[in-house]
């Protein structure tokens, strides 16, 4: 999974630097939404300090406003 999460980043930021060299990052809206997040399958009792069941998922969502 860190491989995969490697290359969607590097994909990510092979696509804002393309935004850059052709001038419109400034001008350009960028979401980026994962369709799940990583999970981990213990015992669902099990929590992280301060956090919800570590079995549930964290969706990675990016945000760059336009103008920024």
């Amino acid at each position: 999974h860190l491989e995969q999460g490697a290359c969607a980043l590097k994909l990510a930021a092979r696509m804002l630097q393309t935004l850059r060299s052709n001038g419109i990052y400034d001008d350009s809206m960028v979401m980026i939404i994962a369709d799940h997040g990583s999970g981990v399958h213990f015992d669902k009792t099990e929590r992280v300090k301060d956090g919800p069941p570590i079995d549930h998922a964290r969706p990675l969502i990016l945000v760059k406003p336009s103008g920024i």
